[in-house]
């Protein structure tokens, strides 16, 4: 490692660490194996990481001190102090100039092929490849992250698995070598966009849940649809919420995600906006696909097996809960988990319960239930916020008994209209049976007392009508408060 590189690391590593509070230093300290970080100043402190960094000293996991306030990292530590070890120690001394491609590594959206532009001519070219990792028959393989067939068939080997703390979900990068005709990962460059290090990471299922407290916007400075206005005045929605949207068919449902995929992926730029959609037609999976990055949406169609939908729905999941252990804030859109329980129904996962009377199998509404409940707020940061769509009023028994458990495990609820929806009026929402637990929360003192009045007076007196036209109309949030009050 050259020593003058070294050197200006460790100074713009210091320099960036000292504008942040103890508290923070203490937690980011416990989490690379600073040896009882919270008994130790500030100067101390970040001496000790920056040498735990550079390896001048050996991380330890069993002699960490006291628990901090909050043990938890933020990520825009994490991402800047990767940057910095990618500007200053890899810049002209990997012979694959890792930090000249360290971008086009993470926004390419599938396994990525990238020759060695130094290698010489007629020699081996040494090669970088992207995926997630995912178990299959029992092997573990780097995927591509649009969960497409591929033609490269990355294994990754346990030994990697077990050094690196690999998890099915990780979006790793990493070189491979040709073993006896099977493509082997050899060295792990990232782990979900971070260069590889010592950081010791957290599980999901160990993290702590919280109620939302922090809101989504869906607009910057005016809002330019129905939609947004509805969900950012009158309806929160907020960062680790189980959003179930139910209707029947036919009524607007996948309309409604769209619009609120395209208003969060365009304001909210530090959130992750991630899609699946099962047993869909093309023409819903297109729509989806003008919105999000490739590499940020998985779908399947009537044509696929029950498997191949169960296992799509899954690999997205699961990176979604790695990308929170990381201190992300993820928005995950699932429609429909009707179909999803109907394909997960017919598999053989789903046997050796009990078949309840509508058809289900036992063990499709637990899972079901589980993939739900896997939306929340993380105290120690990140979060996994799912908007999921139901099918209801389908004249399917089955189908009601499916909703009756999902609206059980939701913390938001919204409804669509089957009048509105023959009116054309989309999106058709019923304001007065939208639900949000512990909406006070998320709004302000100002905001919870209008929301009250509007449901517990306006809306039993005015009815579901007249607020959509003032709605439509008002071009702010005070002048549609106003204008409501007036009306009333």
């Amino acid at each position: 490692m050259d020593a003058s590189a070294l050197k200006d690391f460790k100074y713009a590593c210091k320099e960036y660490l000292s504008t942040q509070s103890i508290d923070k230093l203490r937690s980011y300290g416990r989490n690379v194996g600073v040896d009882s970080p919270t008994k130790k100043k500030k100067e101390i402190l970040i001496e000790e990481i920056v040498s735990v960094l550079t390896g001048d000293l050996k991380p330890v996991w069993t002699n960490l001190g006291a628990p901090v306030k909050n043990d938890y990292v933020p990520p825009e530590i994490l991402e800047t102090v990767d940057k910095l070890r990618v500007q200053f120690l890899t810049v002209g001394k990997d012979p694959f100039h890792f930090a000249e491609r360290y971008r086009e590594i993470q926004e390419n959206p599938n396994v990525l092929r990238v020759e060695d532009p130094d290698a010489p001519k007629g020699g081996r070219s040494r090669e970088i490849y992207r995926g997630q990792l995912a178990i299959l028959d029992g092997v573990p393989y780097l995927l591509p992250l649009d969960c497409k067939d591929s033609s490269i068939k990355l294994v990754v080997s346990v030994e990697q698995i077990r050094v690196n703390d690999l998890r099915e979900g990780d979006v790793v990068t990493c070189f491979a070598e040709n073993k006896r005709g099977v493509l082997v990962a050899s060295d792990i460059l990232t782990i979900n966009g971070l260069v590889n290090d010592l950081t010791k990471r957290v599980h999901f299922d160990d993290c702590d849940a919280c109620f939302p407290t922090q809101r989504i916007r869906l607009y910057e400075e005016k809002p330019s649809s129905f939609t947004e206005k509805c969900f950012q005045w009158l309806i929160p929605l907020g960062k680790g919420q189980r959003g179930c949207i139910s209707a029947s068919p036919k009524s607007g449902k996948t309309t409604l995600l769209t619009e609120m995929a395209t208003a969060i992926s365009s304001v909210e730029q530090d959130l992750t906006v991630l899609a699946v959609l099962i047993d869909q037609p093309p023409e819903n999976i297109g729509r989806f696909r003008k919105i999000l990055k490739k590499e940020n949406f998985v779908a399947t169609t009537y044509e696929d097996s029950p498997e191949r939908q169960v296992f799509t729905a899954q690999f997205m999941l699961n990176r979604a809960k790695r990308l929170a252990e990381r201190g992300l804030d993820v928005v995950l859109f699932v429609d429909s988990l009707t179909a999803l329980a109907r394909a997960f129904n017919e598999t053989t996962a789903s046997e050796g319960g009990k078949t309840l009377s509508c058809g289900w199998e036992s063990k499709t509404l637990h899972f079901i239930k589980k993939y739900f409940g896997s939306a929340r707020s993380l105290e120690r940061g990140g979060s996994i916020t799912l908007l999921a769509t139901v099918a209801t009023a389908t004249g399917n028994p089955a189908d009601d008994i499916l909703y009756a458990e999902i609206s059980a495990l939701a913390n938001m609820e919204i409804r669509l209209s089957d009048h509105l929806a023959i009116q054309r009026v989309f999106p058709a929402v019923e304001l007065q049976n939208a639900f949000v637990q512990q909406s006070d929360l998320l709004f302000g003192e100002k905001e919870a007392k209008f929301d009250a009045w509007l449901r517990s007076e306006y809306l039993p007196a005015r009815g579901e009508g007249k607020w959509r036209d003032l709605l439509a109309d008002s071009k702010t949030y005070e002048e549609f408060t106003q204008k409501l009050r007036k009306d009333f």
